[in-house]
């Protein structure tokens, strides 16, 4: 029968890239963290054109406990340690019993350091990274010990090392501490014993949770930046592409529509005339004008609407107050950095175009030290960017630099900025004054309506209010004090008297043959599209936005997960383990 980690390594080959590295993460045993999980979302959104592509860190047969393939019980005899391993004294000998072997000592003595040896070299869920004497000025060295055992009689010794493949036989002596015992404890589950290795299913379903929660927000972002898409005629080819306008909408074929010949203008403009000579005798084809106004003037009482919700005191003071707490995030920050970044470092370290080249030598890394924590500081250890060697002073900067960026303070201000660019984004994203609205204003001009300085005055203010809440967001300038909104009514109530004006005209037979006025149509939509050509096209890539979103959450289902563990469970939770479990605690 193979085992859980078998199961799980083969399983995860299966499974997307994002949940993949997702399990490495999760077999360090320890809470995954907000940067990582928005890592993860961005692997997520590069396998769906989302984000550009990059290089993962995927789990690997190296990331799992071994299984052992001795036959023979298994003992420890002695574990020398050589050089490495946190201020433990070269060639210092911990001797095991046949039964029980008490370790003792004051707190910093170096008892964890030999668990932390066996924890990497034997079996252990939880294992840790091993680090150098932090108080010793001198570059750390590559961890190294020596390990005796005994396979039934025999004395097996083994040199081991960080670089080294792990004794098989060594996989049957399994390791468990405090920093193992979460597994246990933590996370409920539904058997009283859970082989190893089947809690990180339960972890993995968690994960996706979080992942999808995030997705969804950016995907949220984008459903509410809708494009206003202007009134075409009924029954044009370009009102039938529009209606059904979708991700799949071949732009090109809009980009050939849009484009008259010298031609169609021609025939464009004298059946423009003609309509227009025949509009004062022709009741019928008068009322489908008024009609036409009317959708197009309704357009913009929506348009109108979605800027005053945008726009609203209300709106502004919610922005103001996330301004406020990023600022008060930065101001934290600042303080952190000029801690951290003492001595002669470059202006503008610790800025975010700072932590924009910080993120870009992570991502190298784990091409050039592939497995090795990032900043690789270890022996002969070389700077990513300028590619020397890390000596001691540039390793200790550079545990400054990693101190501040993993700091809380840094991951709730990157979170800031997140959330600031999702609800900033209905804001700065609408567009106030294009064509639509200016042939709209314009026809309500003509109309002489007495509303018009009202709407006018919101569309200017929008602007400019637009302008002030980009350049607070930029941090260059203060946040508005308040916003902008007007009614829509007295425009909706225009447009009912409009509506009316139609219907009463509506009984009349219009003059123009059918062919003219579909001609007719057919042409005015077309130069139409080649005004709004922009929005279309930008309106479709929103859509395939927000298909690519549709898939990355639908990665986040947990069916899978679920299958798989309850799969597991069944196949290695047997009735005799759990007898067997359940007298080792009544003992």
């Amino acid at each position: 029968m193979s085992s859980v980690q078998d199961e799980l390594f083969v399983w995860s080959l299966t499974r997307p890239l994002w949940q993949r590295a997702a399990l490495k993460l999760l077999l360090l045993s320890r809470p995954v963290s907000t940067t990582e999980v928005t890592h993860l979302v961005e692997i997520c959104k590069s396998g769906h054109g989302l984000a550009s592509p990059f290089a993962a860190d995927v789990l690997s047969k190296d990331d799992l406990a071994s299984e052992s393939d001795a036959d023979q019980p298994v003992h420890l005899v002695s574990l020398i340690h050589h050089r490495g391993v946190n201020a433990l004294a070269a060639g210092q000998t911990v001797e095991f019993g046949p039964n029980l072997t008490i370790v003792y000592g004051m707190n910093a003595s170096g008892k964890s350091g030999y668990t932390r040896i066996l924890k990497r070299a034997c079996r252990s869920r939880g294992r840790e990274d091993i680090l150098g004497n932090v108080l010793n000025d001198e570059a750390p060295l590559a961890p190294q010990a020596s390990i005796k055992y005994k396979v039934g009689e025999d004395d097996t010794p083994l040199t081991w090392s960080e670089s080294e493949t792990a004794s098989t036989s060594l996989a049957a002596v399994s390791v468990f501490d405090a920093h193992c015992a979460s597994v246990y404890i933590k996370d409920k589950t539904d058997v009283a014993f859970r082989p190893f290795g089947l809690d990180i299913f339960d972890k993995l379903a968690a994960l996706c949770a979080e992942v999808k929660a995030q997705l969804e927000r950016e995907q949220k972002a984008i459903e509410q930046s809708a494009q206003t898409m202007p009134v075409f005629a009924d029954g044009t080819k370009i009102r039938g592409m529009i209606d059904s306008l979708s991700a799949l909408t071949p732009v090109d074929d809009l980009r050939e529509l849009s484009v008259l010949s010298a031609r169609d203008l021609v025939e464009l403009k004298t059946l423009q005339n003609v309509r227009r000579d025949y509009q004062s005798a022709d009741p019928a084809k008068l009322s489908r004008e008024l009609s036409l106004q009317a959708d197009h003037l309704a357009t913009f009482a929506i348009h109108i609407d979605k800027i005053s919700a945008a726009m609203s005191d209300e709106a502004v003071a919610r922005l103001r107050k996330m301004l406020d707490a990023r600022n008060a995030l930065k101001a934290t920050v600042e303080e952190l950095r000029l801690a951290a970044f003492t001595g002669d470092v470059l202006p503008g370290t610790g800025s975010k175009d700072w932590l924009r080249l910080w993120e870009a030598a992570a991502v190298f890394s784990t091409t050039a030290y592939p497995g090795e924590q990032f900043p690789n500081v270890g022996s002969n250890a070389r700077c990513v960017l300028c590619q020397h060697l890390v000596h001691e002073s540039a390793a200790e900067r550079f545990k400054h630099f990693l101190d501040f960026v993993s700091s809380n303070a840094q991951t709730d201000l990157q979170k800031m900025e997140t959330e600031i660019e999702t609800h900033f984004a209905p804001v700065l994203g609408v567009t106030v004054n294009d064509a639509e609205a200016t042939r709209c204003m314009e026809q309500l001009v003509s109309d002489e309506v007495p509303f018009v300085p009202q709407i006018r005055e919101l569309l200017q203010g929008s602007e400019r209010l637009q302008g002030e809440i980009r350049t607070a967001k930029a941090g260059t300038g203060p946040m508005p004090a308040v916003g902008v909104s007007a009614s829509s009514e007295s425009l909706k109530t225009h447009i009912e008297s409009i509506r009316r004006r139609a219907s009463e005209l509506i009984a009349s037979k219009p003059t123009m043959t059918k062919e003219n006025i579909s001609t007719l149509n057919e042409l005015e939509s077309r130069s139409l599209v080649g005004e709004a050509l922009t929005k279309i096209i930008d309106e479709i890539e929103r859509r395939k936005r927000l298909g690519a979103y549709r898939d990355c959450i639908e990665e986040t289902s947990t069916l899978v997960i679920t299958r798989k563990s309850t799969e597991l469970t069944k196949e290695l939770v047997t009735d005799q383990l759990r007898d067997a479990f359940k007298d080792e605690l009544n003992r």
